[in-house]
């Protein structure tokens, strides 16, 4: 899975063939973007309960997001960038 916005790029990958330092750290989260890195991109690899554990955080937070009343409508990742 991949998404763009704006320059920023974020890719998910599951690949059990690759693990990381840990054999059951098998998802890898790539964030690129020349905005925030010196590097052209960053990766984590997360194991299975620390990507559902990102992944609860990220909805509690985007729905406390759409709960903040905008001034110029919903709002999105794109006004910020």
């Amino acid at each position: 899975m991949s998404t763009t916005t704006k320059g920023i790029s974020i890719e998910v990958h599951f690949d059990p063939l690759d693990p990381g330092p840990k054999e059951e750290d098998d998802i890898k989260v790539i964030v690129s973007g020349p905005r925030f890195f010196r590097a052209s991109s960053i990766a984590l690899k997360l194991t299975a309960d620390q990507a559902q554990d990102l992944a609860e955080k990220l909805i509690k937070a985007a729905e406390k997001s759409r709960s903040v009343p905008r001034a110029g409508g919903k709002g999105s990742i794109e006004d910020y960038f």
